[in-house]
């Protein structure tokens, strides 16, 4: 008898092609977004770095911008309503008096107010530790607030604007240093 013969089968799987995924499709690129690209490709790299630090500048701008148009809105809402309810006596939550100043946290324990009045100025934890080790390097009130006034205008003119602080000299300087020297800690 002769040997049976065997054949050997092989069975091979292929694998479905695969679907690209959504984080792999690549949006289509308006043409400013593809101009900036073939800008940023001749740039070097200490170019580019500034370049970010100054997009970072222009978002945080926006939103700060953002923040106190809010805040505008707010305040004059509750104008409107305050003329409107002339006969019923504001609750003492509802309308911060004009004289009222205050630091207090925003929502995150990153964000935080300076309440001048009804103005609300928005700052970050970084501008606030900035502010605290201002306030802690000086010998007095009268220093902070000469110091606080010169960050001021050289970080952030836009809260000196929104509040109308239009010198050193300002009693409310004074205040926010007493706040910033009393409230918090350099670390």
């Amino acid at each position: 008898m002769a040997p049976k013969k065997t054949t050997k089968k092989t069975v091979t799987t292929r694998k479905p092609a695969s679907k690209p995924k959504a984080s792999q499709k690549k949006p289509p690129q308006s043409p400013a977004k593809l101009k900036l690209i073939s800008i940023l490709e001749s740039l070097n790299p200490d170019e580019i770095n500034w370049l970010i630090t100054q997009a970072q500048t222009m978002v945080y701008n926006h939103k700060v911008e953002e923040l106190n148009e809010s805040a505008r809105n707010l305040s004059e809402s509750k104008n409107n309503s305050k003329k409107k309810s002339k006969n019923k006596p504001a609750s003492p939550d509802s309308i911060l008096p004009e004289n009222t100043i205050d630091i207090v946290q925003a929502g995150s324990n990153k964000n935080f107010n300076i309440l001048l009045g009804n103005s609300r100025l928005f700052l970050n934890l970084q501008e606030l530790k900035a502010l605290v080790k201002i306030a802690s390097s000086a010998e007095d009130s009268g220093d902070g607030a000469g110091r606080l006034y010169r960050w001021f205008t050289k970080e952030r003119s836009d809260i000196l604007k929104d509040s109308g602080i239009g010198s050193p000299a300002d009693k409310r300087l004074k205040e926010i240093y007493s706040i910033l020297k009393d409230r918090f800690t350099v670390g």
